[in-house]
């Protein structure tokens, strides 16, 4: 409990314990190219086809799964489904955001329950119920409680990968 407490160190330990569990997987990718089968993609071969013969221009490549967050082929991934999906049913007619709002009843509500007034301590917090305001939210849109239903309910899904910033 104290930890929850501590304010900005609360803050600089959810950082630092992030960074830390990215750098143990981009470590396990580096080291497990194997189990990954990442002798298939010959980046060798292409780049000596494209004149790159000094190897030590080449470097040691290490290849990141489509699934890895964040990585150029898991945006680019996310990109081809979108225009798969814009392609099958048309372009979308909405664009929605939805930022968290520390005044929320249930954020206020919890923060007397910890004793604290300022919601930029509890982090977690405000994490859990903009994730349980999303989901809320999708559901209604798939529903078709504000607006007809989506003739895409995948595109409606594929927006959920919104976070906070």
């Amino acid at each position: 409990m104290v930890i929850v407490r501590s304010k900005r160190l609360l803050h600089q330990y959810i950082v630092d314990a992030y960074t830390s569990i990215e750098q143990e997987r981009l470590r396990w990718f580096r080291l497990n190219q194997k189990k990954i089968r990442a002798d298939l993609y010959n980046n060798v071969q292409d780049a000596a086809m494209k004149g790159d013969t000094d190897a030590k221009s080449i470097g040691k490549r290490v290849i990141l799964p489509a699934s890895f967050t964040g990585s150029p082929r898991y945006m680019a991934e996310k990109y081809h489904d979108a225009m798969a999906i814009c392609r099958w049913y048309g372009n979308p007619d909405l664009f929605i955001t939805i930022t968290t709002n520390p005044k929320w009843d249930e954020i206020s509500d919890h923060l007397k329950m910890y004793g604290s007034d300022d919601p930029n301590d509890h982090p977690d917090l405000e994490a859990r119920v903009f994730k349980m305001k999303l989901d809320e939210l999708i559901s209604d849109f798939n529903k078709g409680i504000f607006f007809p239903r989506p003739k895409a309910e995948e595109r409606v899904a594929t927006c959920s990968h919104t976070s906070m910033a």
